[in-house]
């Protein structure tokens, strides 16, 4: 007959061993896809990008991993009938991933034969998750084109160029929105447009609606900016930084896959970065780090000698910025940055 200690020491260590194997097959990557009214989509292949991970979503339009690579990774999400979509995480993940999806508009079904062409469509809808017709919608990849959204709230570019892309959606009431994301393939996208006082009126109303003349010679600045940068400088957007929001800004710029290249020259730099915010108010020489990465909707970074329109200059020549040398120049100039934050 078994004694009672030896018993009791067994069934702890097997309710041990239970739990460990609980632990280690329990996920640590997990989301749902939806539409944009928060339908589950059913069927999506989820794809751990540049790995052997790979599920499709529930009916509930949850899915899961179970030891998917840590640290920084690109999910992709493919259905057909849908534009795909993406979404930048940091495994583990505290929170499940919330992706939504749109279906691919009929009009788009000729471009599919043309395999070099980028598609960035979407819509653009209100905080209840309805449509908004008739929005403004711009997209700075070159040269500014604008669409506007039609009865169901839907834009559509075609012909995009690979590469960081930033997306202004204004509509006369609600509160201008630019996003940014890297765009390498055909991406559907989702805008959220929050509404505005409505006691506002007139020039009042125009500005905080951005169709203010201060607000559209901004992003006409910024289009000229990007156009005329050089080689070395380079936009990251607020999906190569969402992995790294724990971060201050300098740490997480240099994780990312568009801001890597900038490590020596940021580096060199230090303090004495001339930082510009929002495109138009003056902070002078700092360090990113005193930006919370969270905070922060994209970054463009010009290393001395590659902002080549001047227009940071013209906001920072009384703002005390120092000349820094830093490896990638031939010669000492400023360093600039452009923080755009999140609203």
């Amino acid at each position: 007959m078994m004694k009672p200690t030896r018993f009791l020491a067994l069934a702890c260590a097997s309710v041990f061993a239970l739990a460990a194997a609980g632990a280690q097959d329990a996920p640590n990557l997990r989301g749902k896809v939806k539409s944009v009214s928060g339908n589950p989509i059913e069927g999506v292949e989820v794809r751990v990008e540049g790995s052997s991970f790979v599920t499709r979503s529930g009916r509930d339009g949850t899915f899961a991993f179970v030891n998917a690579p840590k640290g920084p990774q690109l999910l992709l999400f493919r259905l057909l009938g849908y534009l795909p979509a993406k979404s930048e995480v940091r495994v583990p993940t505290a929170d499940p991933v919330e992706v939504s999806m749109l279906p691919t508009p009929r009009n788009l079904d000729t471009v599919r034969v043309v395999a070099s062409l980028n598609v960035l469509a979407g819509v653009v809808v209100d905080h209840k998750d309805q449509p908004i017709p008739g929005a403004t919608v711009e997209m700075l990849a070159g040269p500014i084109t604008t669409v506007t959204t039609d009865s169901s709230g839907w834009f559509t570019f075609t012909s995009v160029r690979n590469g960081s892309v930033l997306v202004r959606a204004r509509k006369l009431g609600f509160s201008p929105l630019t996003t940014s994301i890297r765009l390498e393939d055909w991406r559907g996208l989702v805008i959220h447009l929050e509404p505005i006082d409505d006691k506002l009126t007139g020039s009042r109303l125009d500005d905080a609606s951005g169709f203010g003349n201060t607000n559209t010679f901004v992003w006409r600045e910024t289009q000229q900016r990007l156009a005329m940068k050089g080689v070395r400088a380079v936009v990251i957007p607020r999906e190569e930084l969402a992995p790294f929001d724990e971060y201050p800004l300098d740490q997480a710029v240099v994780r990312t896959k568009s801001g890597a290249i900038e490590t020596s020259d940021l580096n060199a730099a230090g303090i004495n970065i001339c930082v510009l915010l929002n495109g138009r108010n003056t902070v002078g020489p700092s360090s990113l780090g005193t930006f919370r990465t969270e905070e922060v909707e994209f970054v463009e970074l010009y290393p001395p000698g590659t902002e080549m329109s001047g227009s940071a200059q013209r906001y920072l020549r009384s703002a005390g910025c120092r000349r820094v040398q830093t490896p990638g120049s031939f010669t000492a100039g400023v360093f600039y940055a452009v923080v755009w934050l999140r609203p």
